[in-house]
């Protein structure tokens, strides 16, 4: 019988030489079900962008169904789920904000405790510096 291929995009095998693999890489199914995998990754910036591009399915709109589900081009989301996702995009990016600020911020602070506390601590007996940390002109 040979080598047998598993899909795990697909959930599905297959004998295991080049024509088949590229037959089966190349073909629809395949392509779809990869997309829609990778697709569960996404973050809401993305996916909002992707969804205000397209127009709404009237098909969708009309009656709640679509023949071409999650292949169709056109957009199945309303005006609440748009807000909802642009919330959820807003909420991550501030969520990045604020961790970026919080690394910079423990950065500084690590820089502060290694180098220049060390050296405040060895010139604090020196007059000059004290009048240097308080603003008076030397």
């Amino acid at each position: 019988m040979g080598k047998r291929y598993f899909c795990d995009y697909c959930d599905r095998s297959f004998q295991d030489n080049l024509h088949n693999r590229k037959k089966h890489i190349n073909g629809v199914q395949h392509q779809r079900a990869r997309k829609a995998w990778f697709d569960l990754f996404r973050d809401a910036a993305t996916t909002l962008t992707e969804e205000q591009d397209k127009k709404v399915c009237r098909k969708f709109q009309q009656t709640g169904r679509c023949d071409f589900g999650n292949n169709c081009r056109f957009s199945h989301m309303s005006e609440e789920d748009l807000e909802r996702l642009k919330l959820q995009a807003e909420a991550a990016q501030r969520g990045m904000k604020q961790k970026y600020l919080t690394s910079i911020y423990h950065r500084d602070c690590q820089i502060y405790r290694t180098f220049l506390l060390p050296f405040v601590h060895h010139l604090q007996g020196h007059g000059t510096f004290l009048a240097i940390l308080n603003g008076d002109k030397i």
